[in-house]
């Protein structure tokens, strides 16, 4: 029997596990969803994560905007003296003369000009188009969590259906939880910002590190918030204190998600320093889904434990108890 040959095109290729065959060779591993099985479930969709993550990056496209708006390449600039000393040693230069060796050197030094970068109108038009990723923000972490949902659970994947079926069925919460999410991510990272830049007091200091845990815990939060979403009929109240609940149950799998998201950033980081070509390249290709993917893993476990599980063991005993009636004879 001839050995079957490596096929690259299969390892990138999103349908490839429709079949099923994973989920049966892999049942108690999906059960159990342990730490080992992390990296071979990882490695095995490593094709459908990269389409993934070009849902997460052209679905909410006006971030790039926001990009193109942040980056000061649409400003307008002018020339600006850098010394404040400038201005006085001009009005010498031009009233007096100043004609001296020892004037010239120092408005050599103090008469240097540098470019200065002010707002344009085109940077502001990016930056009102980028608000339109409180639009997207939601639906698209709807539909790519759905994605990812099924990778863990191993279910066949139709990439493109399944992503926009998931944002229909859930379209008006979706958009909710996006503009939620966001404002909170604005409000905790403001008040990182405000407290860093003023520490020194006893209660800034305490603040700051409050404003710490909470970005944490608000991390830990999303882990749960979106499967929750498109798992259960929960109000968004409800899905926001059970996901505050699960990020305190599941402490231990939510640090080991952190830890394995912060390693994954760093090493792209580190990646950009030394070659930046490919530090860019990267996020825009795998970096988002695999730490949705990792945040994903290590939550789906704690909610099949808890909340799934249980509830399916009930329901297989009732099918025990009641009686099967193979002929209808009444």
């Amino acid at each position: 029997m001839a050995k079957k040959r490596f096929n690259l095109y299969e390892l990138f290729n999103p349908s490839r596990d429709a079949r099923g065959v994973q989920a049966h060779e892999w049942a108690e591993e999906y059960r159990k969803l342990g730490f080992k099985f992390y990296f071979k479930l990882l490695g095995r969709n490593i094709g459908r994560l990269i389409s993934i993550n070009l849902l997460y990056v052209f679905g909410n496209f006006p971030l790039i905007f926001g990009l193109l708006a942040f980056s000061g390449l649409l400003n307008n600039t002018s020339m600006s003296p850098v010394s404040p000393l400038y201005g006085v040693l001009r009005g010498v230069w031009l009233l007096d003369g100043g004609k001296t060796p020892a004037f010239s050197a120092m408005l050599g030094i103090h008469g240097l000009q540098t470019t200065m970068s002010y707002t344009s109108t085109a940077t502001i038009v990016m930056w009102c188009l980028s608000g339109l990723v409180l639009i997207t923000w939601g639906p698209v972490n709807v539909g790519c969590t759905h994605l990812l949902r099924s990778i863990v659970r191993g279910e066949p994947i139709f990439m493109m259906s399944d992503f926009f079926s998931a944002i229909r069925r859930n379209l008006k919460q979706s958009f909710i939880f996006g503009v939620l999410d966001i404002v909170f991510m604005a409000l905790l990272t403001y008040d990182v910002v405000f407290f860093y830049f003023n520490i020194g007091s006893f209660m800034f200091n305490v603040m700051f590190y409050f404003s710490l845990f909470m970005v944490i815990m608000y991390f830990f939060m999303r882990f749960y918030m979106y499967l929750m979403l498109i798992t259960f009929e929960l109000s968004t109240f409800k899905i926001i204190k059970n996901s505050l609940i699960f990020s305190f149950i599941g402490l231990g799998r939510n640090f080991l998600a952190l830890l394995g998201i912060a390693f994954l950033v760093f090493l792209f980081y580190s990646l950009l320093i030394i070659y930046v070509p490919i530090g860019i390249i990267l996020p825009f290709t795998i970096l988002f889904a695999v730490g949705a993917y990792t945040s994903c893993y290590a939550a789906y476990g704690k909610i099949k434990a808890i909340m799934i599980d249980p509830y399916a063991n009930d329901e297989d005993e009732k099918d025990k108890e009641e009686p099967i009636f193979r002929d209808s004879t009444v």
